[in-house]
């Protein structure tokens, strides 16, 4: 099968030229654009990711891997329940470990809609797959507004390394 298009163009080289394109032409457009503004993930400071469709105010969130590396392995998840309340920035469940307990932080003002349950049985769940099947809750978000002040993957690799250092 020949890769050669009527006007004698390789396919192939004119896809890594689109994608050349791409990087140099669109991808800078979206540089410090707040997570918000895409109906899709940031994450807060206190190193929970939120996944979230703004346009439904429904999300989906759990601990980012820098969290639960910090953290070590899970021997307990004190889960929020189905119903709860919840405001961005304060406590709504806890994480245990062997030597620690550390809290577990709303990364949005709403309402808890769904738990993992999975992870009552096994926290390490969220050691393994922080953003897949360790995600711990689903909420309503009750202010949008709030998701402005998540950070976009770039802002939040910024924020681990200058706590780093």
């Amino acid at each position: 099968v020949s890769t050669q298009s009527t006007w004698g163009i390789n396919a192939e080289y004119m896809g890594i030229m689109m994608l050349r394109y791409c990087a140099r032409n669109v991808i800078p457009l979206f540089r410090g654009v707040p997570a918000a503004l895409f109906a899709t993930r940031g994450s807060t400071k206190e190193h929970v990711w939120l996944e979230y469709d703004d346009t439904k105010k429904k999300g989906k969130f759990g601990i980012t891997n820098y969290a639960q590396i910090h953290l070590g392995e899970l021997v307990s998840v004190q889960l929020p329940k189905k119903g709860q309340k919840v405001k961005m920035n304060l406590a709504i469940g806890k994480f245990e470990r062997a030597k620690a307990v550390a809290d577990l932080i709303a990364p949005a003002t709403g309402e808890i809609t769904g738990v993992n349950a999975a992870l009552k049985e096994e926290p390490t769940k969220i050691n393994k797959s922080p953003t897949k099947a360790g995600w711990i809750a689903e909420m309503t978000i009750d202010k949008p507004e709030e998701l402005k002040e998540l950070l976009d993957e770039d802002g939040y690799e910024k924020y681990c390394e200058e706590i780093n250092n």
